[in-house]
């Protein structure tokens, strides 16, 4: 079979861009491995993440990550506490210490792509950087796509989903009391009794173990038989445009069309811009006016797709 040109061009261009950041990496002697420099760089980034989370950013095994933990708390650069939520579920950080040390690594590793990138004028520069950025965005979308499984929610997975919708409601600047916010809690917490309700489901997205997000249907009202809700829509931050939001929701709507749903109505807030922009792209068309016995207290966009 005749290998691609442009594909073959892509492989030896990223092998020998592989073979010059590890030259980088190795300049900073404080760091004993790749892995480690990569660990201390995500944990700058996520602030605090359970091993599984790590694992998968890292693309390696909890086995390996798991050494690779122990060896940052040996140098002092990594700190494990317990997850209040989940005790079996163990948090990390950087301490102080580690936190310098990254801030050092990203300093002189800006240095010297600074330096590289003198070479360039700047148009070169920008196109570079838009096409690194495509290059690594598709590369991690194929992967998460193929390890990524969508099922129906287990009672197990609760705990998961709650630490999403808790970011999510940080992200979208709604505090303990918004009046959103009971709304919200309720139908987490009830999410599981969809799995049992008459022409209903919640499936979750899951990739090695990590729960990246949920969504769910369930009927409407009484009186649009042939209408149904979606329920619990969150999804992990950095699990975010990759598509992965189109594939939960084509599982979603591909069951609620077996269940005999002609429709699916949707609603969010005001602040929640990024939902309102996901609507759109997955075919909801926006409508103006609802009846008042179907809208929920707070939301004020609506949404209905045709299945």
């Amino acid at each position: 079979m005749k290998q691609d040109p442009v594909i073959a061009h892509i492989q030896s261009v990223s092998r020998r861009l592989m073979q010059q950041l590890g030259l980088f990496d190795m300049h900073t002697v404080a760091i004993k491995s790749v892995s480690q420099y990569h660990a201390l760089l995500e944990l700058t980034l996520y602030k605090v993440m359970n091993m599984v989370q790590l694992s998968n950013v890292l693309n390696l095994e909890q086995s390996t990550t798991s050494r690779l933990v122990v060896q940052l708390i040996a140098q002092g650069l990594c700190q494990v506490q317990q997850n209040t939520h989940d005790r079996r579920n163990k948090l990390i950080s950087l301490t102080e210490k580690g936190s310098m040390l990254a801030q050092k690594i990203h300093a002189e590793s800006q240095l010297q792509m600074q330096q590289a990138l003198n070479l360039l004028n700047k148009k070169e520069r920008a196109a570079i950087a838009h096409g690194l950025s495509l290059y690594s965005q598709v590369l991690h979308q194929s992967r998460l796509k193929e390890e990524c499984e969508i099922r129906k929610l287990h009672k197990k997975d609760i705990p998961q989903l709650q630490e999403i919708y808790k970011l999510a409601q940080t992200e979208y600047g709604l505090n303990a009391h918004h009046e959103t916010i009971f709304f919200l809690k309720m139908n987490l917490k009830n999410s599981e009794k969809n799995l049992a309700m008459a022409r209903s489901g919640y499936f979750v997205l899951e990739h090695k173990k990590e729960i990246l997000g949920g969504a769910g249907y369930s009927p409407l009202s009484d009186d649009y038989p042939d209408v149904c809700i979606i329920k619990c829509f969150y999804l992990s931050l950095h699990a975010r445009g990759l598509g992965l939001c189109k594939l939960l929701m084509k599982k979603v709507f591909s069951h609620a069309k077996l269940d005999g749903y002609k429709q699916c109505y949707s609603e969010d807030y005001s602040t929640t811009k990024d939902l309102s922009e996901f609507h759109k792209k997955t075919g909801f068309k926006k409508l103006e006016t609802i009846p008042l016995h179907i809208k929920h207290n707070s939301t004020n966009d609506w949404y209905l797709k045709e299945l």
